[in-house]
């Protein structure tokens, strides 16, 4: 498992996270999904935890993308550390 870089958060101006983002409206699960994927597990990893497949988690991520602006791994991380969320 690898973790996050703590050097990523010195990079926010970088950051493709939208300013006028907001994880308000999303699912529990949606929330989870992004804080275990800042934590550096797998997709393999988060689908065996929850007991579902990787397509599931895949729309999780986007469900997620798509609310925050993120793009990468890297932005993932990012939008859960401004949002107060901590990696799993």
């Amino acid at each position: 498992m690898k973790l996050a870089s703590t050097e990523l958060v010195n990079d926010l101006p970088r950051c493709r996270v939208r300013a006028d983002a907001s994880v308000a409206g999303l699912f529990p699960r949606t929330i989870m999904v992004a804080r275990m994927l800042a934590g550096g597990l797998g997709v393999d990893e988060i689908a065996y935890a929850f007991g579902i497949n990787r397509n599931a988690i895949g729309r999780e991520r986007k469900r997620f993308c798509g609310a925050t602006g993120a793009v990468t791994q890297r932005d993932i991380v990012l939008a859960c550390r401004r949002f107060g969320l901590e990696p799993v």
